[in-house]
């Protein structure tokens, strides 16, 4: 009941008139969610150490993506081309704290049971759990606000880098009309967390790729594919390497 009401919710911040289109949402969710091939999160270790140069920490955190769903072991995927493009500069630490369908509040539950530890960069991939969930456009920045200064206080992370909403409308495992809904929802939620961020220290916004060419999804139609993740990897990594020069790190 509780996910139908914020469903019916969502419908209505989007436009009342498309409550009509409800039960045609509701089926074809049932249909994405049962022909959808469910894939694997990456194998490969969770953390550890790569490179030369001065330490810097990084965390991964989030949802599918962070874990690295679409590929198969993690130096395909998003914490490992992120390590792969930092190397040469860097003695990377890294670790990756991510599970499928986590959400921006239930992310900020596992940090929360998680020990302390310092890092001076933090990787987010969270977002298209709270569009498909029915979360409002409000709650969702009240709760990254507090993921944001969770990581500054409890981990001491000096760069938060956000990673922007997916073209869900380019989500071939979606049927339409739902992808045309969830797609828009993403765009605004999309621009909402850009505006939101401006001018937010220690916070930058990345633009995740269009996935308009073939190959930028995985095989399931939903998950980036290992050239997305190289893309997305190497963005993080041009923007860490700009923020934090190898002679500022603590």
């Amino acid at each position: 009941m509780r996910f139908l009401f914020n469903f019916l919710a969502a419908i209505w911040e989007e436009h009342p008139a498309l409550i009509l289109l409800t039960p045609v949402f509701l089926l074809d969710g049932l249909y994405a969610r049962t022909a959808t091939v469910k894939m694997p999160e990456a194998e490969g270790p969770r953390s550890g150490r790569s490179g030369s140069g001065p330490t810097l920490r990084l965390l991964v955190i989030g949802d599918s993506a962070a874990a690295g769903v679409g590929v198969v072991h993690q130096n395909q995927g998003l914490a490992g081309q992120t390590v792969q493009a930092l190397q040469s500069i860097f003695s990377v630490e890294w670790k990756i704290v991510a599970i499928t369908g986590a959400t921006t509040l239930s992310t900020i539950g596992d940090l929360e049971k998680c020990e302390p530890e310092l890092f001076d960069v933090a990787l987010t991939s969270l977002g298209v759990n709270d569009v498909t969930s029915g979360a409002l456009v409000k709650d969702c920045l009240q709760q990254r606000a507090r993921l944001l200064d969770l990581l500054r206080e409890r981990f001491g992370v000096q760069l938060t880098l956000v990673t922007g909403f997916p073209p869900v409308h380019k989500f071939t495992a979606l049927p339409q009309p739902l992808r045309w809904y969830m797609g828009r929802r993403s765009v605004r939620f999309h621009h909402a967390m850009r505006e939101f961020l401006a001018g937010r220290a220690g916070c930058q916004f990345v633009e995740l790729p269009e996935a308009d060419q073939p190959g930028m999804l995985a095989s399931d139609g939903y998950h980036p594919s290992a050239q997305t993740y190289a893309i997305w990897g190497q963005k993080a990594a041009q923007q860490i390497a700009q923020y934090l020069p190898a002679r500022s790190i603590r």
